[in-house]
């Protein structure tokens, strides 16, 4: 097991984002490509976290804004295999930025 890896990972998902590449299923033609910020999906100590987004889909040429993928980001917990790496204080807890 990593040390910190639970940190580490809150981390990498407040800084990142997840980009969706949005196709025409008749034509295979590519349409434009959507971004998600993955800090949307930190729980923050709660069991269980569900935000509806609404992002904008834009063109690779030109960045043209052409339509709005609506999308439903879910995150539930489990129980831990190491149960003592999440007795840590709330005040170590990443924050978005």
């Amino acid at each position: 097991m990593i040390k910190d890896e639970h940190i580490e990972l809150a981390k990498y998902m407040r800084d990142r984002v997840m980009t969706i590449e949005i196709f025409d299923a008749d034509s295979l033609m590519h349409l434009g490509s959507a971004k998600v910020p993955l800090y949307k999906a930190l729980r923050q100590g709660k069991l269980v976290t569900a935000k509806g987004l609404d992002c904008e889909i834009c063109e690779s040429q030109h960045g043209n804004i052409v339509g709005t993928l609506q999308i439903l980001i879910t995150n539930q917990s489990c129980e831990p295999a190491n149960s003592k790496a999440f007795e840590e204080p709330i005040n170590k807890r990443v924050q978005p930025s």
